[in-house]
């Protein structure tokens, strides 16, 4: 009976042995994964570690070291990873511009701001070296480009009317100053007669005084390009058509922007030069904008709208009274010869600009066939 009684003693001490071994697993699990729930909230710190420090970590018995999951979390899931990767896309992005616009600048160092600023936006996507080699190919067609101010009109006509001998160095002159400005918004090319001045001498007086005229300025439109700004407009094919600023001031050029007072219109070099018609946007205007209608409109921080009059647009009657320093911008001798538009919709285009009328290719033709009639070696 005694033995019995000590078997049965042993066997009961064997099973609560196991009874308490088979309880202690849970005990253990619990404590690897507390830690891991309070770690997860500093996963950017875990993201930062090292593939050394992971695997020391690993090589640490997980009663030492509970946080043992490091090696296994998915930094792509983070939402600090996620930001972090953001910010560097949008600090590349802005240095690619950056390098866009100074490859522009050093191979079209007299273009206008915001032509330069929508060919960023047309070559962003692009790597440098394929911009590079675009920009060299649009320099390599203004190779012939000249320096200096452009002839203002009367004086063109004064030299070609005195000075008939110089006829083909004036039209030379031109033709420079065409490929010179053909980056420039909204100006108007002068046209030179090459057969008018091909052979001056076998013209008898009488057909010399028929023909005085060997050039004048194109009205022509030229090609449109979209602007992501929303004050930029630019005018349909009617040549007519034209923008009156202050002073009585006519121009194609359609990059309005917000000037010292406050008002809309253009930079040029000698200043600034409003719309006729607008007037001072508020200094609380967050966002302005030129609606197809030509009226300016502004929002405020606070969300109001308002209006700050418009974009003035006219037809003149008789575009060779017009007379030009630059090609950009004109005035009128006859005021009556201007009328104002006020069914602006009908012409204006929204974030849009006109640029140039001048064909590259054409003039580099025609300036080499110029040449040749003065130097015939050419």
């Amino acid at each position: 009976m005694a033995k019995w009684i000590t078997v049965a003693i042993v066997a009961a001490l064997f099973f609560s042995a196991g009874l308490f071994a088979g309880h202690s697993v849970p005990f253990t699990k619990a404590l690897a994964t507390a830690p891991t729930a309070k770690t997860n909230s500093g996963r950017a710190f875990a993201v930062q570690k090292t593939t050394s420090e992971v695997t020391m970590a690993s090589s640490v018995p997980n009663d030492a070291n509970p946080a043992s999951f490091v090696s296994h979390a998915a930094p792509v899931d983070s939402a600090e990873f996620r930001t972090a990767e953001m910010i560097e896309e949008s600090t590349a992005g802005r240095e690619h511009r950056a390098a866009i616009q100074n490859l522009i600048r050093q191979h079209f160092p007299d273009m206008d701001a915001d032509v330069a600023e929508i060919w960023v936006e047309t070559y962003a996507e692009m790597s440098l070296d394929e911009i590079i080699f675009i920009l060299q190919q649009k320099r390599s067609a203004s190779n012939e480009i000249g320096t200096g101010a452009s002839l203002p009109d009367l004086l063109v006509k004064e030299l070609l009317a005195s000075n008939p001998e110089q006829t083909v160095d004036v039209a030379v002159r031109m033709v420079k100053l065409n490929l010179q400005s053909a980056y420039a918004l909204g100006f108007r090319r002068m046209v030179v007669l090459p057969e008018a001045i091909s052979d001056p001498e076998s013209l008898t007086d009488e057909e010399q005084r028929c023909t005085p005229t060997t050039s004048f300025r194109s009205f022509e439109s030229g090609p449109l390009v979209r602007s992501p700004i929303a004050t930029h407009v630019a005018l349909t094919k009617e040549s007519s058509v034209m923008f009156l600023l202050e002073g009585n001031r006519l121009t194609r050029r359609g990059d309005f922007r917000l000037l010292k007072d406050r008002r809309l219109g253009v930079v040029s070099r000698s200043g600034e030069m409003a719309s006729a018609e607008s007037t001072p946007i508020p200094e609380d205007a967050t966002e302005v904008q030129i609606e197809a209608d030509g009226t300016i409109h502004f929002e405020n921080a606070t969300g109001e709208t308002g209006q700050a009059g418009r974009i003035a647009v006219c037809s003149v009657t008789d575009l060779e009274n017009l007379q030009s320093d630059d090609g950009v911008f004109f005035t009128v001798s006859d005021h009556g010869a201007v009328t104002m538009r006020e069914d602006a919709a009908d012409f204006l285009l929204t974030n849009t600009l006109e640029q140039a009328n001048v064909d590259r290719s054409y003039e580099n033709s025609l300036l080499a066939h110029l040449k040749s009639l003065s130097d015939p070696s050419l």
